[in-house]
């Protein structure tokens, strides 16, 4: 039983908030956004309560409006991707170089993207 349902109510009113809208499934494996575990079990543990976070595309200080919804673990490769590629997270002053830090981590989401377009490809060929 819930001993503070008001504050676990505000806390998924947050946390819906901060999907934006999105249903809270992982766009590239279609990881729904289920509750791991209580909410004090996790508060105790430092654990994160949904398995859905918020991917800015192309850094949020570049640009706060262009994200998706991803699972931990495709969030966690898609940082790494940017890692991979030298994109950090700062905003660049020099206009020419933000913008081509966001297409290079534009094209980096776009390659996670498409690879899971082909495996939901093949996966439907082989259900006809």
């Amino acid at each position: 039983m819930d001993r503070k349902p008001n504050q676990t109510a505000l806390r998924e009113a947050r946390r819906i908030q901060r999907l934006d809208g999105c249903d809270g499934v992982c766009v590239i494996c279609g990881e729904p956004s289920l509750i791991t575990v209580t909410a004090e079990f996790a508060e105790e543990h430092g654990i994160p309560r949904t398995l859905i976070e918020i991917h800015h595309a192309v850094c949020r200080r570049r640009d706060p409006d262009l994200h998706v919804p991803l699972c931990l673990t495709h969030h966690w490769k898609a940082t790494v991707g940017l890692l991979r590629e030298n994109v950090g997270t700062q905003r660049e002053r020099d206009k020419v170089e933000r913008v081509a830090h966001c297409l290079i981590a534009l094209a980096n989401f776009l390659e996670m993207l498409a690879g899971a377009i082909r495996r939901w490809a093949a996966w439907l060929k082989e259900t006809l």
